[in-house]
């Protein structure tokens, strides 16, 4: 990848980024998206890129919340839970 290809690709990703977390509300399909094609790049590292991990944090504990109170749809909730496939697994924390 040339240096120039290299540029417009992290200005993509960033911006990319910090439109999703700007904005009010993304649907959790795009926020996956933007989340796995930023981390396949190894941008992840970036302070945009935590601003939407926290927002895809946050709209999977509240559908978690609407889950456990009975107040999702099954045939949603299993849409969600395909969305969320193409996430790479989290590494746990090194705890020393």
């Amino acid at each position: 990848m040339t240096r120039l290809h290299q540029q417009l690709v992290e200005q993509r990703h960033a911006s990319r980024l910090r439109a999703a977390a700007a904005a009010a509300e993304v649907r959790l399909e795009d926020l996956v998206e933007i989340i796995r094609s930023a981390i396949e790049d190894g941008f992840a590292p970036r302070s945009e890129f935590e601003a939407v991990e926290r927002k895809l944090t946050d709209l999977i504990g509240s559908l978690t919340r609407e889950a456990n109170a009975d107040e999702l749809a099954e045939d949603r909730a299993e849409g969600y839970v395909r969305a969320l496939g193409p996430l790479p697994e989290a590494q746990p924390a090194a705890f020393w």
